[in-house]
């Protein structure tokens, strides 16, 4: 069977299918370059980016702060971002703005308080630009600084009345360099009456680089008047008012200084050299006289020597002053002037020492302050030293010594005689002296002999102890009674010598002699204990004459001999006075009474220093 060939075209007859062909052929005709898809098909959304700035950062309070919101599509083909933007400072919205073309909005903001504040900007996006947010800046608000006003210069001073003066200041600060305007200006002391507003005499400067400004001013009041200056403040800086500076102003146009007196200080009727100069803006002053006025006299010499001598016989701060006659300098007249007043000091010795007590204790601890001393001087604000010395009346310095202007005992005093003397130097600051003999009553002021015993055989409760035991370093043997206890210093108070607390020691009764030295030293101790047993002093009636006590004190003993055995009443102080000689006086309870719980008598044993190892 014989195939048929069939031919088949490739365009499609029909009207649609001729349309499509025609598109596809116009299409490949085109320019493939000039072909863009986003003219064909819409773009976005955008993302964008969104930052906040502050400037300056930190500010300072009441300073304007401008905060800049740039939003910025992160696809450039987006274009530039307009639209609506927030900044806010946590939950509160600061500022409202709209983007200008450049893609960014800025406004003003100013703090009254510093403080570190959180901001934030939000971009509200438009269609197609996606809203966006920047990161959160922290910003620094920080107080105004103080800054310190001085006025550095005032040049000349002295000056003449209704001539100008160059005057200076210096704003200084611990933080930035202050800039801005001051007016310096003629005031009170306080710098506040006449203000700068409202002065008389004033002049106004701008600040350089390093704070300083001055200017020319005016002044117009004669005398002594205060240069001020106030400080307008800046950004940085508060408003500040300097100290006043004081300036002279004269209505002559001579000035007399006197430049030195010597000696300074000095003694009174002592022949003085004052030096003085005269000086004049217009001219030098050759041929006038200057005189120089004290308190006692004066003298005069021509202005080119300079210098003459008075004498002042009138002690403490006196006043000297020189004045000028004036004279013809060339053709301009140069005018009479007269100085400042100096003081000048003239020393004299004082005239008396006192105490300000006239009695004394007979029995006070080791160092115990017994009076004041003063001295009388014409020259009252002296300081004084004073010092113990030998001479007439130096009978009894041995029992004190001076620390300052306290008189100090060693310890106890005799109670015979009834007086006192020791002779006291005073020495003033200029090294001029004067000596007294001075005198003080001893007043026997001792109280009952101590309490040393209790109940023996039962127990008695004693109070918590008030007053500490003082240490001693010394140690009591009685070979006799077979003892060896530790002594201990029983301060003196309000109610004499507490001796409760002495358990196995004996207590030096403090005031008396200390063991082993020059004087009386008494010692006490318990015949019962507190808990009824027997005390260390339990024998002490059964010494006799000649019996060995010793007493060791830093390193050395004191070897003492029983010269007295007696039995005495609680209050006969006798046993207590005080011996020239080293002597040793033990004391006990003896025959207690059970109905008034006290003991009837004491016992005493008295030694003599017989031997020192």
């Amino acid at each position: 069977m014989r195939k048929r060939l069939i031919r088949r075209s490739i365009f499609p007859k029909t009207a649609v299918s001729r349309i499509v062909i025609i598109l596809i052929l116009a299409i490949a005709l085109l320019p493939i370059s000039n072909v863009v898809a986003s003219e064909l098909f819409q773009t976005g959304p955008y993302e964008v980016d969104v930052s906040l700035i502050a400037n300056p950062s930190p500010s300072y309070i009441e300073q304007n702060i401008v905060f800049t919101v740039s939003v910025t599509p992160r696809d450039s083909s987006a274009g530039t971002a307009s639209g609506s933007v927030e900044i806010r400072s946590g939950d509160e919205k600061v500022c409202d703005l709209e983007l200008n073309a450049f893609g960014q909005a800025s406004c003003q903001l100013v703090y009254d308080q510093p403080g570190v504040i959180p901001f934030q900007a939000f971009y509200l996006g438009i269609n197609p630009i996606l809203p966006g947010v920047s990161r959160t800046i922290y910003h620094t608000v920080l107080d105004k600084h103080h800054p310190l006003v001085e006025i550095i210069q005032d040049d000349p001073d002295p000056s003449i009345l209704n001539r100008d003066i160059y005057a200076n200041v210096l704003v200084s600060s611990v933080g930035p360099i202050p800039s801005g305007n001051v007016i310096l200006y003629r005031s009170d002391t306080t710098c506040l009456s006449p203000d700068s507003s409202t002065a008389v005499d004033k002049c106004s400067a701008v600040l350089n680089a390093s704070g300083e400004g001055g200017c020319s001013l005016p002044l117009t009041q004669e005398g002594v008047v205060s240069i001020c200056s106030a400080y307008d403040g800046d950004y940085a800086h508060f408003t500040a008012i300097s100290s006043a500076e004081p300036h002279r102003v004269s209505n002559s146009n001579t000035f007399t200084t006197i430049t030195s007196i010597s000696p300074e200080p000095s003694l009174a009727g002592e022949l003085l050299l004052v030096q003085f100069t005269v000086t004049s803006p217009d001219g030098i002053p050759s041929n006038g006289m200057v005189e120089i006025t004290g308190p006692d006299g004066n003298c005069t010499a021509p202005v080119n020597v300079g210098e003459c001598s008075i004498r002042i016989n009138q002690a403490h701060i006196q006043p000297v002053f020189a004045s000028y006659t004036g004279e013809m300098g060339g053709q301009i007249e140069l005018e009479p002037s007269v100085s400042d007043v100096v003081l000048h000091r003239v020393n004299v010795a004082a005239t008396d020492i006192q105490l300000n007590k006239d009695t004394v204790n007979a029995f006070l601890g080791k160092n115990t302050p017994v009076a004041a001393l003063t001295a009388l001087d014409a020259n009252i604000d002296e300081s004084h030293s004073f010092v113990l010395i030998d001479g007439i009346g130096a009978d009894h310095n041995d029992l004190f010594w001076i620390d300052g202007n306290q008189l100090i005992a060693h310890g106890n005093l005799p109670t015979r005689p009834g007086i006192v003397s020791f002779r006291v130097m005073t020495i003033d600051s200029a090294g001029l002296t004067f000596e007294k003999v001075l005198t003080l009553r001893v007043v026997d002021n001792s109280p009952e002999l101590p309490e040393t015993g209790f109940a023996a055989g039962q127990i008695t409760q004693i109070p918590d102890q008030k007053v500490l035991y003082q240490s001693t370093d010394v140690t009591i043997s009685i070979p006799r009674l077979g003892i060896s206890i530790p002594v201990v210093g029983i301060p003196y108070g309000d109610d004499g010598w507490n001796t409760d607390w002495l358990t196995k020691q004996a207590g030096w009764l403090n005031g008396t002699a200390f063991p082993g030295w020059q004087g009386n030293s008494v010692l006490a101790a318990h015949n019962y204990l507190a808990d009824g047993s027997a005390g260390p002093f339990i024998g002490l009636d059964q010494l006799q004459w000649g019996d060995r006590i010793e007493v060791t004190a830093f390193g050395s003993t004191s070897i003492y001999e029983v010269r007295d055995v007696k039995k005495v009443k609680p209050d006969d102080l006798s046993i207590l006075s005080h011996q020239d000689e080293p002597w040793l006086t033990l004391v006990t309870c003896k025959s207690f009474i059970e109905k008034t719980q006290t003991y009837r008598w004491r016992i005493i044993v008295q030694a003599v220093l017989v031997n020192m190892k």
